[in-house]
């Protein structure tokens, strides 16, 4: 259960003219929501005000993020009255390739798609989002958000440059920053999520390297020889690439590793110049207690992301609109927020989904039967597209489940592990 009781807030009802929003965070979901806020409450004939507190210059650091977006976050954007200026993409990426300890797997993007998955600088998508959130009438206060007090009639935000002010709903979109965390779970019951940790560095390359080597293909890495890493990828930019890798416990050891590999694949040359490394964690479970009345969490903070592919910042713009959405048509209290973790359903519903079919690639893994399997995806359609729709996000994790489901295939499975374990005993001899 992601709420707790308070008052009933039954006074509580949709914001008017006059009311204000304070929004701790201007990434993707904080943006999204204040876009939403403002041009909907425009649309219904009211003056909401919109505070959106930022204390970073997106223009000199940005959140540590590969920047993959992918479908629908177009259609997302429209929504918001917004489209993606084509000069900040930096690759349309073609295809996922899987690799295993000795398999690949190429998995195009598919034709019929409505668009394409692109890469982007984070920093440009935060300064997009936060400019066109400015422009539609947010007003954007730099400081970070230290404190803030719930009571009956209000609620009273303090900045770390003394700002201080009073409104009536307060939405916590700050990803999972410390100060941030801390200040929900000391003023809420709200409880922070499970999280994965990330390492990643971008390494220059010319653009004709990556042409030759990468191509615009994001490239997976699923080891079995690397149990602490959940996954690993390779995603081209442009003149760099970004390497990641995440899982509960890593350091750069594993970020080592891993480079180390994709320089065995052929995918990096041998001599590579020394590139930072930043850190980061994103949710791997839902956080708990996520409102009460005239707060409530979004984005990353709220832990209502898919727990593979998370397509963390479609799922901060969705959260992001849907609380806006529901403060500005049934309300701020407590159960108005019933409202939007339902509307939530299609990522809370996914969850579970999402985490067997993470138990099963881990479980696989281990037994060393992966390999077999991505070979056997080659020519078996319904593994090709389960393997298609892990990887890109596309589709719910429910419809990957349910196609597994499928007795003929598990026979073709087993077989293929069969002879994958003989031609290695063979091989042994």
């Amino acid at each position: 259960m992601t709420s707790f009781a308070a008052s009933d807030g039954a006074d509580l009802g949709p914001l008017q003219s006059g009311q204000c929003v304070a929004i701790i965070g201007g990434g993707p979901a904080g943006t999204s929501c204040a876009l939403a806020l403002k041009r909907q409450s425009e649309a219904l004939g009211r003056h909401v005000r919109v505070l959106l507190f930022e204390p970073k210059d997106f223009r000199l650091e940005s959140n540590v993020c590969v920047g993959v977006l992918s479908p629908p976050f177009n259609h997302l954007l429209s929504d918001l009255g917004l489209h993606l200026p084509p000069q900040m993409i930096q690759r349309r990426i073609g295809a996922y390739e899987l690799h295993t300890d000795s398999a690949d797997l190429i998995l195009p993007e598919r034709g019929q798609a409505e668009e394409q998955t692109v890469v982007v600088d984070r920093g440009n998508l935060d300064l997009f989002m936060l400019y066109s959130a400015r422009g539609a009438g947010a007003e954007v206060i730099k400081e970070a958000v230290v404190d803030f007090r719930v009571d009956r009639d209000g609620v009273t935000v303090f900045g770390n440059q003394g700002t201080e002010v009073r409104c009536d709903v307060v939405v916590g979109a700050f990803g999972l920053t410390r100060i941030g965390l801390s200040t929900f779970e000391a003023r809420t019951l709200y409880q922070r999520p499970g999280m994965m940790r990330s390492l990643l560095t971008d390494i220059p390359l010319a653009d004709e390297l990556i042409e030759q080597h990468v191509g615009n293909n994001i490239h997976a890495l699923l080891l079995g020889s690397q149990p602490s890493v959940e996954f690993a990828a390779l995603t081209p930019k442009r003149g760099h690439v970004t390497v990641n890798v995440a899982g509960p416990n890593i350091s750069p050891v594993e970020l080592d590793v891993s480079i180390a590999h994709f320089q065995r694949l052929g995918l990096l040359p041998k001599a590579l110049s020394p590139a930072p490394r930043y850190g980061n964690a994103f949710p791997a479970s839902p956080a708990h207690n996520i409102y009460r009345d005239r707060a409530v969490t979004i984005g990353n903070t709220s832990g209502l992301l898919r727990p593979l592919k998370g397509k963390g910042i479609n799922a901060g713009l969705l959260t992001g609109m849907r609380a806006a959405k529901t403060m500005l048509e049934v309300g701020i209290s407590r159960r108005a927020f019933d409202s939007f973790y339902k509307s939530c359903y299609d990522i809370t519903s996914d969850y579970y989904y999402g985490i067997f079919l993470r138990w099963l690639y881990r479980f696989s893994r281990s037994l060393g039967v992966l390999d077999p399997v991505i070979d056997l995806a080659h020519d078996e359609k319904t593994l090709n597209r389960c393997f298609y729709n892990m990887v890109s996000g596309e589709g719910s994790y429910r419809d990957v489940v349910w196609s597994l489901g499928r007795p003929l295939l598990w026979l073709r499975i087993a077989a293929a592990v069969v002879r994958h374990g003989r031609g290695r005993l063979l091989a042994k001899a």
